[in-house]
């Protein structure tokens, strides 16, 4: 250690606002480095292990004082009294606007004095029965006034009666796929693949659609210009599509904010959006709105019908509606609360908001700054991210019943299931050594924590998540693929039965029957030398598990295809079950690369790709391919669209690629290579 250092540290202390210690000099700190385990430093290199135990002694002598300093500069700011009350779950109704902006005031005020006081800053935020299994709503349609077959699916969802939208849909009798700022419609004829209408909402970007008898409901977002700045408005628009030839506005709603996602329950469409609060004066709003790219006609919510969570921390509106689509201009209930939204979970009778927040450590970012500023080795900083879960009673009036925080994050909406009143969810956290560990919670119906099992898979995150029943089925990854089996019978206290390995990690997984599960992921491969221990992905793998003796679950086929990947991979929706058939059709996409010519590399990298389905059975624990369609419309150089998502109408599997990447090209004798944002489409008969 140089003189210089003990300066440095010296004055970081100064700046901090506290004296250092007489205590801090050279000699003193080797005194009291005798047995310091040191903080753990980076992956990826030898370190100089003198350095480690000195950042580590620091650490020890400097922590109580850090501690009081950290203590007093994030004192959080004296709340301005208001007649706010909150209700028993730990959610505050506000009673006027003025309440409102006072809440923002602080909120904005706290952070600044954060800011102020650590560079880094302290808070981040917003970032049935057997096979009960397949109540995962992998069912099969039914015919929705056309006079269309009645042999066809619906989008594959989380939770039985609780539709979901998609960006592809099929009737029975037209199948309808939405690019950009449009929605297009083909005859679910093979020898008629044309597209026969469209509906489009110019300036506006479709997020996604769903069919509900002879309406179909668009969700749409804008950017919409108001006081010199823009913000973004969500819109749900139904479409009267009884005669396709004469597709008509039936009416639309609005509210702010950046759609999040939605449910269709019946008739009552749940909307979800989050808007941020550039200003204290800002109060969330919605609206009616029109088929026209004109400014929609907003108005603040009522303030009563605006709430916080408990200690927000970022001036983020999570906005609810709940429109009944036979009359989608007025909104049965429109209410907003103070606090960010990420994921949603919802069944037939309750609606949860998920939020991921985090905050640094603010020691360890401490010493990580002193260790870079001296040119010491760089060490990690430790992170501690929140999961903030909001409540949401589904009946006439939506009602925000609770909240609660879990620790850790999730992995997408299948981390969450409702059963029996208790809320199930699985996480990962980091452990002090800021390794990836693993945790469930259970929370009861007020939101309160009665059991938990913490801590498991050390150094691996959470790739996949199913609920069947009273069972928890998890797989975590970092070179192996952990199927982890936990028993819930006892909410108050869920434990791991079982586990089991295998290379590769499934990121969905689908259940099959009472004792199979089937999953869908990553097939990986390892890199082993003198320099790397690690593993890269390279393609698909379909997995089976056999579930039947829950303490000891068991691999009973597996099927691996090199260079493939699908959209199934990361987006549950675009797996498509055939219960008639009892097989599942998943998209593909393959790039052939080939170095034969180097002139012509652009060519040859993209004239070998390959885009189409693949269609299995899973029969007996074993995995049976029973075709493998590349379809012609999907090739080429200039035609880059890959099959997004695939139905089936009677004996035909139609594949669609809604190139909502703008990324489609066709050649024009006038205009040479010009931009065709219109979805692909082809159809295989099943084998």
């Amino acid at each position: 250690m140089k003189n210089n250092d003990i300066e440095f540290i010296k004055d970081k202390f100064s700046q901090s606002g506290v004296n250092a210690p007489d205590s801090i000099n050279a000699e003193s700190i080797k005194e009291r480095l005798n047995g310091v385990e040191p903080l753990r430093a980076v992956e990826g290199g030898k370190k100089n292990s003198r350095q480690m135990i000195l950042v580590a002694g620091i650490a020890l002598v400097t922590t109580v004082a850090l501690s009081a300093t950290i203590f007093f500069n994030f004192a959080p700011i004296s709340k301005i009294k208001n007649t706010m009350f909150p209700n028993k779950y730990g959610v505050t109704a506000f009673s006027s606007y003025n309440e409102v902006k006072q809440e923002l005031a602080q909120i904005n005020s706290a952070k600044m004095m954060s800011n102020l006081n650590f560079a880094d800053g302290f808070d981040y935020g917003a970032k049935g029965s057997a096979p009960e299994a397949a109540k995962d709503s992998a069912a099969t349609g039914s015919a929705s006034g056309s006079s269309g077959s009645d042999d066809y699916n619906s989008t594959y969802t989380q939770v039985e009666g609780v539709d979901e939208a998609d960006i592809v849909k099929t009737d029975g009798k037209y199948i309808y796929a939405a690019s950009n700022s449009s929605v297009s419609v083909f005859p679910a004829e093979p020898d008629k693949l044309e597209e026969i209408a469209k509906i489009n909402e110019e300036s506006r970007y479709i997020e996604e659609f769903y069919i509900s008898g002879n309406d179909l409901i668009t969700i749409s977002s804008e950017n919409v210009h108001e006081n010199n700045y823009y913000k973004i408005v969500s819109y749900l628009s139904v479409y009267d599509i009884s005669d396709i030839n004469n597709i008509y506005l039936k009416g639309s709603f609005c509210q702010e904010g950046n759609y999040i996602s939605s449910r269709l329950i019946d008739n009552m469409l749940y909307l979800v959006s989050s808007s941020y609060a550039n200003n204290d004066d800002y109060l969330p709003c919605y609206g009616k709105s029109q088929s026209t790219p004109d400014e929609p006609d907003l108005e603040p919510i009522p303030a009563e019908d605006i709430y916080m969570v408990q200690n927000p921390s970022e001036t983020t509106f999570t906005i609810i509606s709940s429109v009944d689509i036979g009359d989608p201009s007025q909104p049965t209930a429109t209410k907003a609360i103070l606090g960010s939204a990420d994921e949603i979970y919802c069944n037939t009778e309750h609606l949860y908001i998920t939020a991921e927040s985090y905050s640094i450590n603010p020691i360890r970012s401490f010493i990580e700054d002193i260790s870079y500023e001296l040119d010491w080795n760089y060490y990690y900083t430790t992170s501690s991210y929140k999961t903030q879960v909001i409540k949401i009673d589904l009946n006439s009036d939506i009602d925000f019943v609770g909240s609660a925080t879990v620790d850790g994050y999730i992995k997408d909406q299948y981390s969450l299931d409702e059963y029996e009143d208790n809320l199930r969810i699985a996480t990962t956290s980091e452990n002090d050594n800021g390794k990836d560990i693993n945790n469930l919670y259970v929370l009861n119906a007020e939101m309160k924590q009665i059991g938990s099992v913490t801590g498991f898979a050390n150094n691996e995150s959470i790739k996949a998540v199913r609920y069947i029943n009273d069972t928890a089925y998890v797989i975590t990854y970092e070179q192996t693929d952990p199927l982890f089996i936990i028993d819930l019978t006892d909410p108050t206290s869920p434990n791991i039965t079982g586990e089991a390995k295998i290379t590769g990690f499934s990121t969905m997984l689908v259940p099959v029957d009472e004792n199979i599960l089937l999953g869908i992921g990553y097939n990986t491969e390892a890199i082993e030398d003198d320099v790397f221990d690690m593993e890269y992905q390279d393609g698909l793998k379909l997995v089976v598990f056999d579930i039947t003796d829950k303490a000891n679950p068991v691999v009973s086929d597996t099927r691996v295809f090199n260079g493939v990947y699908s959209e199934v991979q990361s987006n549950p929706k675009a797996l498509l079950y055939n219960s008639k058939r009892n097989d599942y059709t998943i998209p593909f996409y393959k790039n052939g690369l080939t170095d034969d010519d180097e002139d012509s590399a652009y060519y040859n990298k993209y004239a070998g790709h390959q885009s189409g389905i693949i269609n299995f059975k899973v029969t007996d624990g074993k995995i049976s391919v029973t075709d493998i369609y590349s379809s012609p419309e999907f090739y080429g150089v200039y035609n880059m669209c890959d099959v997004d998502r695939c139905v089936y109408v009677d004996d035909y599997i139609y594949m669609i690629g809604c190139n909502r990447t703008g990324g489609l090209y066709y050649y024009d004798d006038k205009e040479g290579y010009t931009n065709d944002e219109t979805p692909r489409i082809d159809c295989v008969k099943y084998k």
